[in-house]
């Protein structure tokens, strides 16, 4: 699965990152638990 940024959204989430490294490590984990509830829904 893939998720699409604009361009203007990726600049601001690679100055996030830059900055905390936290922000991305936790989009990761958001996303990925996200993704097992949807996936779960679905079964």
């Amino acid at each position: 699965m893939t998720i699409r940024l604009t361009a203007v959204e990726q600049q601001r989430l690679k100055v996030l990152q830059q900055k905390d490294k936290r922000y991305k490590q936790g989009l990761e984990q958001k996303i990925k638990a996200e993704l097992k509830l949807d996936y779960a829904a679905i079964l």
